[in-house]
């Protein structure tokens, strides 16, 4: 009764008008939902307490048909006496007064005036003994015959204590001729009211909800409420039952609502709900077959209820509502209807296909087309269930051997984001097949993943000739970024024949982004590919034709030894891949992410990332792509000294990874590992074969495996110095073998150098560091690796570091040789300035950068310029060479010499975790002529903290 006051105080002064003899008629109109029945129903109570009969009734829609149904619950109830109760049931129920008269110019069901006058006079003696109310609710649905009686009535009301209250509603129903023609009449009384009932004011939104929310929670919802109802009564009465979201009780309102309007304004909302989006107004027309008279009035009355704002619904969960009230088989006849009515109208395939695939049906000779253009669509738009859904009714409408694979290679495209394999599965029916169109294009990328290189070029030959269309040439690209990142290095040299056909142009035409990965992998880094790698991250979004791009983008920084930009994009896409929800998008990138680990010097990290990427695809359905991860999880497991359950040489791994870089990272992790074990033979075999692997590809550089490494260690410690010295020089040969930052892994071996020729040790840490200065990080000084140790000082090493060398060690960062100084020769601190001192002493003492900044109060910016001047001051590779210049007060380590098999952990201030060290398996011959191999421990970069 919210902002009713006044209406209720008219009706009330009518009452004791009637009560003093002079009777009426009043009429509640309002929008729906307006509140006129709550109006109705306070004045019923009022009327009643005051000592009048109130003989109520209520319009139904599902009884609008039934003749004298209003009239008859009037008197149902009525306290008559034995007679009157008699007459009235007698005219109500003789068949003989329920005749069509002969005097309407409508024929309908209606008493004859005699029966009409005889019922008048029943009431008439009531009222002499009692004011007589009728309260008749949502008189709109009333029934004709009793409308007619009720007019009857209130042309004589105003001469008895007889009262008539109705309300009804402003609907095209109420409008029509049926009720038109007593409303006509009614005008005309001299005792007539109309008692008007209009939506709420935003001040009255908040009375309502202060009543139950309080007045403070009502103020913050007054202005969102008032948009969502428009004022109507009934919704906000509805908002506070679901408060404080909108929900399934609003919609039942909406339901509620538009129900009270009648059939018409029932439809025209179910419409409203099916088409969606506010559809045109031709279109509604067309979709109820009504004329545009009728649409404009119905819409009307739904905005005056509050239930539309324009022609679209206040809130979304109305739609939904309104089509689960409606019967199935309608429901789908008019989605079905709504998709022929928009697709000739030219709407967008998406928007025709939800109602196919809501009609469940697809009969129509264009159905296909739609469905399988909205399939592409909704997998663009991260909607694999629905773009599933579309597949599937396509599948029932395209019946043809090339609709058939269109929507399996599609079908493919879905499933390939968290199933690779149930995707080629999919396809293995249509690779054995001879005749493939230019839709076998699709065909390629599938197969180079899972290493059926043959049957891919089978097919990139039977495309030659052909002129491909736009997806063709996407798919080429595609399996040409697939290719350079790994997949198949034969791939990337196609037949003369192809190269010179309209496949092939077309595709050097889109000048592929596999570009920067191949002069990284072809030339060693260089300026111009990092360059060229960013430019491609940045143009491109992430989706399944771009993916292959921004990964080759991707490995080609890595490469470049752009680590740290590698790792931010990575980080980027891996978030973007979580968020559509593509776990073969996250692997890919968690493997990416892992290899960026092990040459950042994080072995922790790496291990972290290749189980992840490992956990989100099947071991089968990562392909040969498995090699990444495998080879990632094997290097640092290496390089922290850890046992890890990876398969053995060629075991467990697919033997299509071996002809692809992937097989040539695995071969070279597994020697490596073996190398670790004291098993020189077999680490010298596998990284042979990766050096063949590598070189059959084009990608042998040593900035992405350095192979010859680990070879060199392996041959050293099989006693064959020689063979080490020539494929030292040509490593040092090969491109970007000069780069500081390079790819990386452990390496050198423990066997002895043969007596006399203790030049190897300084060829050894000469071979990733030809300007014979030790190798220097900006991100992790401390990197994990395999240290090669020797009993005695050497005087070349003496003369070019300055100090003996007694350890020789291959980075995990940068592939480059690290070289110890015997622990005796302390560096000149002189040089350093008084606030490069007070930096360098924290640093020694184990502090980190951020505690370091904090104690001396400068910015983490400031320390680490200190520390790369004071590295560059002393000729020291980082953070743990510090100690020789400025010993602690407690030892930092437990020295170079540890006793095998026991675990060294640093002592250091501050939250950062030390990472343990592991001796690993040697030979059980100590004499001091023979050295050791070590698992070499990391602590994490300062940054990384």
């Amino acid at each position: 009764m919210v902002e009713r006051e006044t209406q209720l105080a008219d009706l009330l002064r009518l009452l004791e008008d009637c009560a003093g003899g002079t009777g009426g008629t009043a009429l509640i109109t309002g929008p729906l939902g307006a509140g006129k029945s709550v109006l109705l129903r306070t004045f019923a109570g009022r009327a009643r307490a005051s000592g009048a009969l109130v003989l109520d009734a209520e319009g139904l829609l599902l009884e609008r048909d039934i003749p004298l149904g209003v009239l008859r619950q009037l008197f149902q109830d009525a306290p008559l006496a034995d007679a009157e109760r008699a007459a009235v049931d007698g005219l109500l129920t003789s068949a003989e007064l329920c005749r069509p008269s002969a005097l309407d110019i409508a024929p309908e069901l209606r008493l004859p005036t005699l029966a009409n006058r005889r019922l008048w006079t029943v009431l008439r003696a009531i009222a002499e003994r009692v004011p007589v109310v009728i309260a008749v609710d949502d008189l709109h649905h009333a029934d004709d015959a009793s409308l007619h009686s009720l007019s009857h009535f209130c042309e004589r009301a105003a001469t008895a204590r007889i009262l008539v209250v109705a309300a009804t509603a402003k609907t095209r129903a109420a409008a029509d001729r049926r009720h038109g023609v007593w409303l006509t009449d009614l005008l005309r009384q001299p005792q007539f009211h109309q008692v008007r009932v209009a939506l709420l004011s935003e001040e009255g939104v908040t009375a309502m909800a202060a009543r139950r929310l309080g007045p403070a929670t009502a103020r913050r919802l007054t202005g969102p409420w008032t948009r969502l109802t428009g004022g109507n009564p009934l919704l906000v009465l509805a908002l506070l039952a679901d408060a404080p979201a909108v929900g399934e009780e609003y919609g039942r309102s909406v339901v509620a609502c538009v129900r009270r309007g009648g059939r018409d304004l029932l439809t025209l909302a179910r419409a409203l709900a099916v088409l969606g989006d506010g559809p045109a107004r031709h279109l509604l027309r067309e979709l109820l077959d009504l004329p545009e008279e009728n649409v404009v009035a119905l819409l009307e009355t739904a905005r005056a209820a509050g239930v539309l704002d324009a022609s679209r619904f206040r809130h979304p969960s109305a739609a939904p509502a309104l089509l689960a009230d409606m019967p199935t088989a309608e429901r789908a006849a008019l989605h079905r209807k709504a998709a022929d009515l928009l697709h000739r109208d030219g709407a967008s395939p998406e928007r025709v296909a939800r109602h196919l695939v809501a009609a469940g049906h697809a009969a129509e000779d264009w159905a296909f087309d739609i469905l399988y253009a909205a399939a592409a669509e909704a997998l663009r738009a991260d909607d694999p269930e629905f773009s599933g859904v579309c597949l599937d009714l396509a599948e029932r409408a395209g019946v043809q051997e090339p609709e058939r694979l269109r929507t399996a290679l599609l079908r493919a495209r879905v499933e390939f984001r968290a199933n690779p394999l149930a995707a080629f599965r999919r396809l293995t029916p249509f690779v054995d097949r001879r005749s493939v169109g230019p839709e076998g294009a699709d065909l390629i990328p599938p197969l180079l993943w899972h290493g059926r290189t043959d049957d891919a070029a089978r097919i990139l030959d039977a495309l030659g000739d052909r002129v491909p269309d736009e997806r063709a040439v996407t798919a080429l690209q595609t399996a040409w970024e697939m290719a350079w990142s790994g997949h198949s290095p034969a791939f990337r040299k196609p037949t003369r024949t192809f190269e010179d056909s309209a496949a092939g142009r077309a595709l050097v035409d889109r000048a592929p982004s596999a570009g920067p990965l191949a002069e990284v992998l072809r030339d060693g880094p260089t300026e111009g590919a990092a360059g060229s790698a960013e430019t491609v991250l940045q143009s491109l979004s992430l989706d399944d034709d771009t993916f292959w791009a921004l990964h080759s983008a991707l490995l080609a920084l890595v490469y470049a030894g752009r680590t740290r930009r590698a790792a931010d994009w990575c980080d980027a896409l891996s978030r973007e891949a979580v968020a559509r929800r593509a776990p073969t998008w996250q692997a890919l990138l968690a493997a990416v992410r892992a290899e960026i680990a092990l040459r950042d010097g994080e072995p922790s990290q790496a291990r972290a990332h290749a189980r992840d990427a490992l956990s989100l695809v099947s071991w089968r359905g990562w392909g040969v792509a498995i090699g990444l991860p495998v080879s990632c999880l094997v290097l640092a497991s290496v390089a922290l000294g850890v046992g890890e359950r990876v398969p053995e040489e060629r075991g467990g791994l697919p033997e299509a990874v071996f002809g692809t870089r992937y097989g040539a990272q695995y071969l070279y992790a597994v020697g490596l590992r073996h190398l670790a074990e004291d098993r020189a033979e077999a680490a010298l075999r596998g990284l042979t074969e990766a050096g063949r692997l590598l070189a059959a590809s084009g990608a042998d550089v040593p900035s992405f495996v350095p192979w010859r490494s680990g070879a060199v260690a392996a041959l050293l410690r099989l006693g064959r110095p020689d063979e080490a010295r020539a494929l030292a020089a040509e490593q040092r040969a090969r491109p970007g073998a000069t780069r500081k930052r390079g790819p990386g892994l452990p390496l050198l071996g423990s066997r002895p150098a043969p007596r006399g020729r203790t030049d190897l040790w300084e060829e050894a840490a000469a071979l990733l560091d030809p300007d014979g200065r030790r190798a220097r990080t900006t991100r992790s000084p401390d990197v994990p690796g395999i240290a090669l140790r020797r009993p005695g000082p050497s005087p070349v090493a003496a003369r070019r570091t300055g100090r003996p060398i007694t350890e020789v060690r291959v980075p995990l960062a940068s592939g480059r040789v690290a070289v110890a100084s015997a622990p005796g020769a302390r560096p000149d601190v002189g040089a350093l300035s008084s606030a490069e001192l007070r930096v360098a002493r924290l640093a020694a003492e184990g502090r980190t950068n951020r505690e370091i900044s904090r104690t001396l109060f400068v910015t983490l910016s400031t320390v680490e310029q200190h520390l790369t001047r004071v590295y560059r001051k002393l000729d020291i590779p980082g953070r743990a060479d510090l100690t020789t210049a400025f010993p602690p007060r407690r030892p930092v380590r437990a020295g170079p010499a540890a006793a095998p098999g026991r675990r060294r952990t640093e002592h250091r201030r501050g939250p950062r975790r030390a990472e343990p060290y592991a001796t690993a398996p040697r030979s059980t011959d100590r004499r001091p002529t023979r050295s050791a191999v070590t698992i070499v421990g990391t602590e994490l970069p300062d940054e990384r903290l």
